[in-house]
């Protein structure tokens, strides 16, 4: 019985698995990254699918969106933003 709890606990007590990122450093590069990929594709994107926006409402969108989730610390839920 004793030995069932310190198990519990041990597991508990472990770290948790990063998804992607080992630090918030490394996900706010990689969401860096994706930022830079989204804005500079907005513009073949509008003219590809014949839009009815301009380039700059498509980026202006992006930047949006990407603020929306700006105050997010946890390293795990960026990853799980970035891969969404």
């Amino acid at each position: 019985m004793a030995s069932c709890a310190a198990a519990r606990t041990a597991g508990a007590a472990r770290a948790v698995k990063p998804i992607l990122s080992r630090d918030v450093d490394e996900a706010k590069r990689r969401v860096r990254e994706l930022y830079r990929a989204w804005y500079r594709e907005a513009p073949n994107t509008v003219a590809t699918y014949q839009l009815d926006i301009t380039a700059r409402q498509a980026r202006d969108k992006v930047r949006e969106v990407f603020n929306k989730n700006k105050h997010v610390r946890d390293p795990r839920v960026i990853d799980m933003l970035v891969i969404k």
